[in-house]
């Protein structure tokens, strides 16, 4: 009797257990929300160091309290570098997102993002159109079809040129700049009356600069990372050049315009509003904050990173988001206020700050009212 008794109460349970987990009763499932586990593939060795340190530097002062975890990776400036960066990316717990500087990089890196569904942020990327190319892709930075147009204007509104010219590097980088400033002449009945191109391991431009010089040209764009813009400028200077120089924000970075010293002066340009004399109390703790953690002053690379930072620490990722649903909660985010200016998200997931002409007198970047 006793064990048919207990043949039922183990009957009854394992009934009740059955109806509990039924498959036909639906129960709520725990979703954790956490910060975002992130790497940054950069160029801390090689001939784009400058920019990784700054980038980098930007990066942890924005994480100062650790709101996100951040895995760093050196490409040292090598496309082949920060592809085997990002298998290695593959591997581990930090790739909700990964932040990397550097087209030549960026486009060595994106075919396995893409077929990985990890969704990657570029910056120092100025090529046209990339983030529209890729649904995982957002970019932080300027590119030629932004930045262009204004220095064409500079040519054509404040210097009234007729007889512009252009050297630029030999990349992805140099190439979008060269052909936003050629179609934006154009669009006014100006042809470039010559044009040249450099790589980024060359240090004498006199050959190409020459070049140009007998064409006789009024007006010069000229786009090249730090070392080769300074070095182009004073070359240019050497070889006695009238023509009126303009380049890019690139000459705005007090490291630059230090190097370059009075050879700047004259010089045209394009700057965001980061490059003012602000008070706008954003800027000023940003700017006080990295002079006091690495003694110097920060160049607006810093400010894009330290911006990345804070645009990713808005976004939480739950334990059933894809790839996808991040960058959706990223392009969510909007308009947003930055070191660089109003942000703003747009619908190609570009992230985009407002850029304003300007020339360069005493060493001080002084805006220009275009005529």
């Amino acid at each position: 009797m006793k064990k048919y008794i207990w043949g039922l109460v183990v009957i009854v349970v394992i009934v009740a257990i059955i109806s509990i987990r039924s498959p036909f009763k639906s129960y709520p499932v725990a979703v954790e929300n956490r910060p975002l586990q992130i790497s940054a593939i950069l160029s801390l060795t090689g001939p784009a160091a400058f920019f990784g340190e700054e980038t980098k530097n930007g990066m942890d002062l924005a994480n100062a309290s650790n709101a996100i975890s951040i895995n760093y990776e050196d490409s040292m400036s090598s496309p082949t570098g920060g592809a085997s960066d990002f298998s290695k990316i593959l591997t581990g717990q930090n790739k909700d997102l990964v932040v990397i500087s550097l087209s030549s990089v960026a486009s060595a890196v994106m075919p396995q993002a893409i077929s990985a569904g990890v969704p990657v942020l570029q910056t120092l990327v100025s090529a046209t159109d990339v983030a529209s190319k890729s649904p995982y892709t957002f970019r932080y930075f300027t590119s030629g079809g932004q930045e262009s147009p204004i220095a064409a204007d500079i040519a054509l509104k404040d210097l009234a040129s007729k007889k512009p010219a252009m050297i630029y590097s030999n990349d992805e980088y140099g190439i979008s700049y060269f052909n936003a400033f050629k179609s934006s002449l154009e669009k006014s009945g100006i042809s470039l009356v010559a044009s040249a191109t450099f790589t980024n391991k060359d240090t004498d431009y006199r050959d190409q600069l020459t070049k140009i010089k007998s064409t006789n040209p009024d007006a010069i764009y000229i786009i090249g990372l730090d070392k080769s813009l300074v070095s182009i400028i004073k070359q240019a200077k050497e070889l006695g050049i009238k023509a009126n120089l303009i380049t890019n924000w690139i000459l705005s970075n007090p490291s630059v315009i230090s190097a370059a010293g009075t050879l700047a002066d004259g010089v045209y340009l394009t700057t965001p509003a980061y490059n003012f004399e602000t008070p706008d109390p954003v800027v000023v703790k940003f700017r006080t904050d990295y002079q006091a953690k690495y003694g110097k002053a920060p160049s607006a690379y810093a400010a894009i990173a330290y911006d990345i930072v804070n645009i990713l620490s808005k976004v939480t990722k739950s334990s059933t988001d894809s790839g996808l649903d991040v960058v959706s909660k990223i392009k969510a985010l909007g308009s947003l206020k930055g070191v660089m200016g109003d942000l703003t998200i747009d619908a190609n997931k570009e992230i985009t700050f407002a850029l304003y002409p300007a020339v360069i007198k005493d060493g001080k970047i002084v805006t220009v009212d275009l005529k």
